[in-house]
């Protein structure tokens, strides 16, 4: 039984060790920045310090888009009422490697691109679907042993449609 307990406290102190290494290694790990471009691309600027000297790292970085898509006409107007928007839920990810510098530090940018997900869009006759605004949630880039997410961010691209009130004039 003393034995038992021994070993069963030894497992469960290497766990613990291990669980501990695991959040050390996720707080070096960092997105300091996220930002849409005017595609709807989605960039993370990541970082993280104390990895060995010229190491090559790949991160995976994925996130969930809401995209908010307005049919327009020739002339760019967004047609108005139910026809003319549509929504789609996006998952987008992609992969980078990067090379740690000489004192562990890998500071680079990872881009989630939304264009290569779009979903076909159907509008009416005589028109097309332009972006007009996306939200990505879910936010996280991971590499082995280690993770971190990002805040939601989000961009309008075009103005909503306004319904023109006529005063008699």
């Amino acid at each position: 039984m003393k034995r038992t307990l021994g070993a069963a406290l030894a497992v469960l102190s290497g766990a613990a060790v291990a669980l501990g290494a695991g959040q050390a290694a996720a707080m070096n790990l960092s997105i300091d920045d996220a930002t849409i471009d005017e595609l709807g691309d989605l960039s993370l600027d990541i970082s993280e310090i104390f990895l060995p000297q010229r190491s090559e790292v790949g991160y995976i970085g994925s996130a969930r888009a809401l995209a908010t898509f307005v049919c327009v006409d020739h002339r760019g107007q967004p047609l108005g009422g139910p026809r003319g928007q549509r929504l789609a839920i996006i998952a987008v990810d992609d992969e980078l490697f990067a090379r740690a510098d000489f004192d562990g530090n890998v500071r680079t940018t990872l881009t989630l691109r939304l264009q290569d997900h779009i979903p076909e869009i159907d509008c009416p006759g005589g028109s097309y679907a332009q972006l007009a605004r996306v939200q990505y949630t879910n936010i996280l880039v991971q590499r082995p042993g280690a993770f971190t997410t990002g805040r939601d961010v989000s961009r309008h691209f075009i103005p909503t449609v306004r319904v023109r009130i006529d005063r008699g004039r």
